[in-house]
């Protein structure tokens, strides 16, 4: 069995479909008749668009994990503080949790609203975080409520 066999039995396979088919039906029930036909949406018929967010998850949950296991096995010893061990958890943690909604951005109505948000929002919040965890300079704490900020804002996004 080839690359392609094994994707295409992945995600065209009888569950799969079925489940497609109700959450597109469910999706048609709730929005009455504003929507005629039901519209079915298949990871291999993105757009390019569509897939530089999948692409971004990657390189975000890829560098989460480089992060955790750099935190993990050398972070830790070498930290000269709890205080500073907490701020990296921290940032690894919400880091990594707000990877996974980027790869749900093609789903969302407003995927560019939502994904500069998200991204703006991990930017701000895990990269201060790590920063002072790093560095220990507190004056880059400041910036952290604005990622935090942007990071509800990008899930509250997810309701337009």
């Amino acid at each position: 069995m080839n690359l392609g066999d094994l994707v295409h039995s992945l995600y065209d396979n009888p569950v799969t479909r079925g489940l497609a088919s109700s959450v597109v039906k469910a999706g048609s029930a709730v929005m009455g008749s504003q929507q005629k036909k039901p519209v079915e949406v298949t990871l291999w018929k993105l757009t390019e668009r569509q897939h530089q967010y999948i692409r971004l998850a990657g390189v975000f949950g890829a560098s989460a994990v480089i992060l955790g296991a750099y935190g993990a096995h050398t972070f830790n010893k070498q930290a000269k503080s709890d205080e500073l061990k907490v701020a990296f958890e921290t940032a690894n943690r919400y880091h990594f949790l707000h990877t996974i909604p980027l790869l749900a951005l093609p789903l969302v109505r407003r995927p560019h609203l939502v994904g500069t948000l998200m991204i703006s929002g991990m930017t701000i919040f895990c990269g201060t975080c790590y920063a002072y965890a790093f560095t220990g300079n507190p004056t880059v704490r400041q910036f952290t409520p604005y990622g935090g900020t942007l990071l509800i804002f990008g899930w509250l996004a997810m309701l337009l």
